[in-house]
């Protein structure tokens, strides 16, 4: 069965933006979902109020996560699932960190943000079919491409331990020519790991600050796909949905 899947990055709710503030940009966010009508989608930036708003207007979605501060609150690495046709067998969220189990904890001795990182891991079943897959989602580290290195080395080897066929979504805060995306697909041989959205030139645009902006959003997998099928969710006009693009992808399973 072919998936519809999204990566999403909210933005979160920032009085900086004006205009472009979480507040005003809630229809847009909902017209995007509702039209494009994923059947998986991982979120970034979306704060425990963010959450509680999609899900009583999603209702067809299931939420999964939590916040990365202490207290579990603050951004989630948040994944949706279409409850009729995918069921949940397993749930974990950690840490980017060298204790994972501890929320908000941070890599201490190097040039990382203030800001706790974060992935979440879900382990789906297609219910027609009965066939389990995971879905992770990661925000990654945006000061040093050395911390996001780490970062990505540690969720893949997360997700390498689970022996499973995968989706990944998520903003890696890294271009495609990185060391970071460059690792991850060096991981093909071994996971069979494709950037299902390498037609994809493009995510980040501040707001339409950049008229083309930069690919720092993916959806990597290790299922069938046709990156040729992939493709940005274009922005209301003169509105924004969100200062990223979110990106649509498909795969087999």
């Amino acid at each position: 069965m072919k998936l519809k899947v999204m990566t999403f990055n909210l933005r979160v709710r920032a009085k900086s933006d004006g205009e472009n503030i979480f507040d005003l940009r809630r229809p847009y966010i909902l017209d995007a979902i509702r039209n494009e009508s994923p059947d998986v989608i991982g979120f970034q930036e979306a704060n425990d109020d963010m959450i509680d708003f999609l899900q009583e207007n999603l209702p067809e979605y299931y939420f999964l996560g939590h916040g990365r501060e202490a207290g579990y609150r603050g951004e989630a690495p948040a994944i949706a699932y279409r409850w009729k046709k995918l069921a949940l067998r397993n749930f974990a969220e950690e840490m980017l960190s060298l204790t994972p189990d501890t929320v908000g904890s941070l890599v201490e001795g190097i040039n990382q943000s203030k800001c706790p990182r974060a992935y979440s891991v879900a382990e789906l079943v297609l219910k027609e079919s009965g066939k389990i897959f995971l879905v992770g989602n990661i925000h990654t580290d945006h000061i040093d491409q050395n911390v996001i290195f780490a970062e990505c080395v540690m969720f893949m080897q997360a997700i390498g331990r689970r022996n499973l066929p995968f989706i990944l979504t998520g903003d890696y805060n890294a271009t495609p020519e990185t060391l970071a995306v460059q690792m991850i697909l060096a991981s093909r041989d071994r996971l069979g790991t494709v950037d299902a959205t390498s037609e994809i030139t493009h995510s980040f645009h501040g707001y339409g600050k950049y008229t083309e902006g930069y690919k720092i959003d993916y959806v990597f997998t290790s299922l069938p796909t046709n990156p040729a099928e992939s493709y940005a969710v274009p922005q209301p006009t003169p509105h924004f949905y969100s200062d990223h693009h979110a990106l649509c992808a498909f795969v087999e399973v």
